[in-house]
C-alpha cells in the first residue's frame, strides 16, 4: 500500500461515513497528542507489517517446506484488506468510531496469534487475511480520526499531506529491516505474536481517548474555552445507499478462484491429477466475474466500483494505470529479498535490509512528487517522468540481474525503479482526485484502492509461478529427470539453505539457471509498466 493510498483514505473515508471535517474555527483539543501518538503507531504496525512479511516470505514458507507458496502470505494479506475496505465506512457511520476501531484491532491481533501459533502453512495465510482485514481499517480510521482531533497549531505548523506521508515514509524504510531483525533473533513466530501486546495498549488508549461518537475524543473543556465554541447547526442525516455486500464477495471470490488456478498451474503433475478442480475454478472464475459485472452495472445502487465512470471520465484510465503498475511493482520488490537470498546465501537480518533502497526511493519519489504538484498544479508530466524513470532503470536491472553476477551495491539499481513509480502513485491519486465528479469521490477512491490491491495480488502471483515453472525447467534439462534428480529439483525450489549446501559447481550452475529464469519476471514487470505509461499517455491533464 503505497503513501497516496493513505492520503486517499482521509477524504473517501470521512466522506463515506460523513465524518465532519475539523475546520480553522474549531476550539483545540486538549490532550490528543497522546491519541495521534496512538493512532500514528497503529498505522506503523499496520503498513511495516507488510514490508515485514515482504522480507521474511521465504523464511515462513521454508519452515513448511512450502517456499515456492510465499506468494500466498501477501495474497492472504491482500485479500483480507480488499475485503475489508468497503466495510469499514458502513461500519464507521453504525458503530461510531470508538467501537469501529477496538473491532479493526481485534481483528488485527487475532490474525497475529493466527499467524504465529499454527502448524500449517496455510493456517498462516488464513491469519494473513484476518490482519489485512484489520490493518485496512487501522490506516483508513485513523486518517478520518485525523480529520477530528488535529488541532489548529497542527494545522497551521503541519502540513496534513506531508504528515500522512511522513508516516508512510517511517513505516516503508524501517518495517523490513526492523522484521527481519525479530525474526532473525526471535524467530518469524514471536515476531508475529510480539504484535499482540503493543495492539492491546493502542486499543486501551483510544477506547479511553477516543469518545464513542464520530469525531469525539475525550476531552476536558473550562466553561471559557465552551463560551467560545462555534455552534453548528445539526444537519438531518441523508439515507445512505445499501453496501454492495454482493459485489464485495463476488469480486473477492473471482479474484481467488483466479490466484488459486494460477498457483495450481504451478505443477503440472498436479494439473494432471486435479484436472476437474482446475476446470472448475476456471468456470468459478467467469461466472464470479460476469455476475460481479451484472451487479455492478444493473443491480448494485451503490457499487463497489462505478463502472459507468468509465465511459464519462478518464477514472478508468488512472485504475487501469495503478492496476498495472501495481502488478508490476510487487512483482519486483516481493522478489528483491528471495533474489538476493538466493544469489548471495544472505541472512535473514541480511535480507531485510535489502528492501531498504526501493522503501526510500518510493518514499522519496512520492513525497518529492506532491511538492512538485503542488507547486506546479500539474499531474500528468509527473506520472511520465516516473514511470520514464522506472522504464530506464530497467536498462541496468535487466542485463546485470538476469545475465551477469551482480555485485550487493547493484542493489541500489531498485532505488531509482522505486522512486519512479512512488512519484506515479502520488500524480495518479492527484489525477484521480481532480478527475472524478464530486458525488462519486467516495467510490472512486475506494474502487482506486481495490485496483491496486488486485493488481499486487495477481502480479505476485503470476511472477511467482512464471519464474518457478522456467526455473524448475531449466535445472531438469541440466541435472536430468531421474527420480534421485528430481528430489533434488525439489529440494533446490523448496529451500535456499539446500542450494548453498550443494557442491561448489552445481552450486553455481544453479544460481546462473536461476538468473536466467529471473528474466521472466523482470520482462513481466516490464512489460506491465510500459503498459501504464501508455495509459499515462492517453490521460488529459486536469487543472488543479
Amino acid at each position: 500500500m503505497g503513501a497516496d493510498e493513505t492520503e486517499a483514505s482521509f477524504d473517501a473515508t470521512a466522506s463515506e461515513s460523513g465524518a465532519v471535517v475539523n475546520h480553522e474555527g474549531k476550539k483545540p483539543l486538549k490532550k490528543s497528542k497522546l491519541l495521534l501518538a496512538v493512532l500514528y503507531f497503529g498505522t506503523f504496525l499496520g503498513i511495516s507489517d507488510e514490508f515485514f512479511v515482504l522480507t521474511t516470505s521465504r523464511q515462513i514458507a521454508e519452515s513448511f517446506h512450502k517456499g515456492s507458496s510465499g506468494s500466498w502470505l501477501f495474497v492472504g494479506y491482500n485479500l483480507g484488506y480488499s475485503m475489508a475496505l468497503p466495510i469499514y465506512g458502513r461500519l464507521y457511520e453504525v458503530l461510531g468510531q470508538r467501537k469501529t476501531f477496538l473491532l479493526a484491532y481485534a481483528f488485527y491481533g487475532l490474525g497475529c496469534i493466527v499467524s504465529g501459533t499454527p502448524h500449517e502453512f496455510y493456517a498462516i495465510v488464513a491469519g494473513r487475511f484476518l490482519v489485512g482485514a484489520g490493518a485496512s481499517g487501522m490506516l483508513d480510521l485513523a486518517s478520518v480520526a485525523l480529520n477530528g482531533i488535529l488541532l489548529p497549531f497542527y494545522l497551521q505548523t503541519l502540513d496534513l499531506t506531508f504528515f500522512i506521508h511522513g508516516r508512510y515514509c517511517d513505516c516503508a524504510v524501517s518495517g523490513g529491516p526492523l522484521g527481519a531483525i525479530l525474526a532473525g533473533t526471535i524467530g518469524w513466530r514471536w515476531s508475529f505474536l510480539v504484535h499482540i501486546p503493543f495492539v492491546a495498549v493502542c486499543a486501551i488508549i483510544v477506547f479511553f481517548k477516543l469518545g464513542p461518537k464520530n469525531n469525539q475524543p475525550v476531552i476536558e473543556t473550562s466553561s471559557d474555552e465552551e463560551s467560545n465554541i462555534e455552534k453548528t447547526e445539526e444537519m438531518p442525516e441523508a439515507p445512505r445507499p445499501p453496501l454492495d455486500i454482493l459485489g464485495i464477495i463476488t469480486l473477492s471470490c473471482a479474484i481467488l478462484c483466479f490466484v488459486i488456478l494460477v498457483e495450481m498451474l504451478e505443477d503440472l503433475d498436479t494439473v494432471k491429477r486435479h484436472i476437474g478442480l482446475i476446470v472448475g475454478l476456471g468456470v468459478g472464475f467467469i461466472v464470479f466475474t460476469a455476475t460481479f459485472i451484472f451487479i455492478e452495472v444493473f443491480w448494485a445502487k451503490n457499487p463497489v466500483i462505478p463502472l459507468h465512470l468509465l465511459k464519462t471520465t478518464q477514472v478508468g484510465l488512472i485504475w487501469g494505470t495503478t492496476f498495472f503498475m501495481q502488478m508490476g511493482n510487487y512483482s519486483f520488490v516481493a522478489s528483491i529479498a528471495p533474489y538476493f537470498a538466493r544469489m548471495h546465501g544472505l541472512t535473514t537480518i541480511e535480507t531485510g535490509l535489502c528492501l531498504g533502497p526501493a522503501a526510500v526511493g518510493a518514499a522519496i519519489g512520492s513525497v518529492l512528487t506532491g511538492m512538485l504538484v503542488k507547486k506546479s498544479g500539474k499531474h500528468r508530466v509527473w506520472a511520465i517522468v516516473g514511470l520514464s524513470t522506472a522504464l530506464m532503470s530497467f536498462t541496468l536491472i535487466l542485463p546485470r540481474w538476469s545475465l551477469f553476477e551482480q555485485k550487493m551495491w547493484e542493489l541500489f539499481y531498485s532505488f531509482f525503479f522505486s522512486w519512479g513509480l512512488g512519484m506515479t502513485l502520488s500524480a495518479q491519486f492527484v489525477g484521480l482526485s481532480a478527475s472524478t465528479p464530486e458525488q462519486y469521490a467516495a467510490t472512486s477512491i475506494t474502487s482506486y484502492y481495490l485496483f491496486q490491491q488486485a493488481g499486487t495480488m495477481i502480479g505476485i502471483t503470476m511472477t511467482t509461478v512464471l519464474q518457478h515453472l522456467v526455473f524448475k525447467e531449466k535445472l531438469e534439462a541440466t541435472i536430468g529427470d531421474s527420480p534421485e534428480s528430481l528430489k533434488k529439483i525439489e529440494h533446490i525450489l523448496e529451500s535456499v539453505e539446500y542450494s548453498q549446501s550443494l557442491p561448489e559447481p552445481l552450486r553455481k550452475t544453479v544460481n546462473v539457471l536461476f538468473r536466467e529464469s529471473y528474466m521472466v519476471l523482470l520482462l513481466f514487470v516490464i512489460a506491465t509498466v510500459a503498459l501504464s505509461l501508455l495509459l499515462v499517455l492517453r490521460q488529459k491533464n486536469i487543472a488543479i
